[in-house]
């Protein structure tokens, strides 16, 4: 008796279906990972002028928290919370979005339910707060009553030689008596290629600024990929950040 033989392609056909479907879930896989994993902690040392020589200042900086479900409730971002608080920082730093509104988000907070982590922050001098976009988009009055009310500084502008901003851009326009700006804003891409870069930057300088440390002149700029999520509840080959960013006098 003669078997008939399948046709060559649909056996092509159906390797390639089974290849695809476990490259779906290993992509899968890895995004929920990068998602929601422990904060990765970058530690480095930028020298300014305006502290005296042997001086230090320990400034944790953290961005983006974007508090809402699935990825980021008020239960998680307590543990960070904790994570922050034992790096021991001089000053906490915090570069706006605190809450998330994306559509996609499986529940929202109150301002109460987002702020209510943050006053457990423990720094020598206090922690500071700018507003992001998504801050001004929710309920900007509701969250500086809150922080308010938990003793957290908020700042829109100010003077001095360190600039907290939501976004790297202003970099590019401050006077060079700035020494050190530190923003979030960008996610690192959030969702970026597995060799490195990503397909969008939340930046009018493209790349410029879009993530880490970049030294410019007499300017150190440091932006962190943020802690939550934003218009996706999904990150992939971007993790969460944390800085210990160690000032000097020079």
């Amino acid at each position: 008796m003669v078997r008939a033989k399948g046709k060559p392609g649909m056996q092509v056909r159906w390797t390639i279906a089974a290849a695809l479907a476990v490259l779906a879930l290993l992509l899968g896989a890895k995004a929920w990972s990068d998602t929601m994993c422990e904060p990765i902690v970058h530690r480095t040392t930028v020298a300014i002028p305006d502290l005296p020589h042997g001086e230090s200042l320990r400034i944790v900086l953290i961005s983006d928290i974007h508090v809402a479900g699935p990825d980021m409730p008020p239960e998680r971002l307590e543990t960070i919370v904790d994570r922050v608080n034992a790096l021991d920082p001089d000053v906490v730093a915090i570069a706006g979005d605190l809450v998330s509104d994306k559509r996609t988000a499986t529940h929202i907070y109150t301002p109460e339910e987002i702020v209510a982590p943050l006053a457990r922050l423990e720094a020598t001098y206090g922690t500071i707060v700018v507003p992001g976009n998504h801050d001004h988009w929710f309920d900007l009055p509701g969250l500086r009553q809150q922080l308010d009310r938990h003793g957290i500084a908020h700042r829109a502008n100010g003077g001095g030689s360190i600039m907290l901003s939501h976004s790297p851009d202003p970099a590019a326009r401050v006077p060079d008596s700035i020494r050190l700006v530190l923003a979030g804003h960008t996610h690192c891409g959030q969702i970026a290629y597995p060799w490195g870069g990503a397909p969008a930057h939340l930046s009018d300088y493209g790349d410029r600024f879009a993530c880490g440390r970049i030294d410019e002149g007499p300017r150190t700029v440091i932006v962190g990929s943020g802690l939550g999520t934003s218009l996706i509840p999904v990150r992939l080959f971007t993790q969460p950040e944390i800085w210990s960013v160690t000032v000097v006098g020079e």
